[in-house]
């Protein structure tokens, strides 16, 4: 077998953006885009990432893009963001992976941390990619699948920039694709080209 050496290059480093801060998630956007989420502290909770009752969180979302790192200071929340993307060119969505039927738990925010809307994109999501023409596909793992909630039952899901469902994998695949259980990995290379690997 012949071996093979793989370099990984440093591309960013955003240690200093933390400023004292706790480092809660990393994302990439859909054009490279390094999206940082960090708290004032740890939460202190399953990586399922339930929502703390009376308690709000102070998320800071740092963009990194042209070598330069951007702060924007998100309003208080009861929920726990777990996936950051960009809306356009200067809009940003942030996704809680769990929440009550109905609650809306997909915000996106401007430049300066001001809520614009929200919508709800169903409970136990895996992962949050976006495409540069600001579709939202959603995957969701087996606690968001058997929730009982119509959206996280189609195991994977496309909304448009206002929250409509575009696209639902049962629905539109007529099952001819089998059942999502749990969407373990999902990838938007591009407007028109998504992978996924699910049980």
């Amino acid at each position: 077998m012949k071996k093979e050496t793989v370099t990984a290059t440093q591309i960013c480093d955003l240690t200093d953006a933390l400023e004292g801060r706790h480092f809660h998630w990393l994302s990439i956007g859909a054009k490279r885009d390094v999206l940082m989420l960090s708290l004032e502290e740890p939460v202190q909770n399953s990586g399922s990432a339930l929502k703390i009752k009376n308690k709000s969180h102070h998320f800071n979302l740092h963009r990194w893009h042209n070598q330069v790192v951007q702060k924007i200071e998100l309003p208080p929340t009861q929920q726990v963001f777990y996936e950051s993307q960009m809306m356009g060119k200067e809009s940003y969505l942030c996704v809680a992976g769990r929440c009550d039927k109905e609650e809306d738990n997909a915000h996106v925010f401007n430049n300066n941390g001001k809520l614009l809307y929200s919508w709800h994109v169903g409970d136990g999501v895996e992962d949050v990619q976006t495409t540069t023409n600001q579709e939202v596909w959603v995957s969701y793992f087996d606690e968001g699948v058997f929730s009982g909630m119509q959206l996280s039952g189609q195991g994977l899901n496309c909304f448009d920039a206002q929250g409509q469902v575009i696209f639902g994998f049962l629905t539109d695949t007529v099952g001819k694709a089998g059942f999502i259980c749990d969407c373990y990995a999902l990838n938007v290379a591009s407007n028109n080209d998504t992978w996924l690997f699910y049980s």
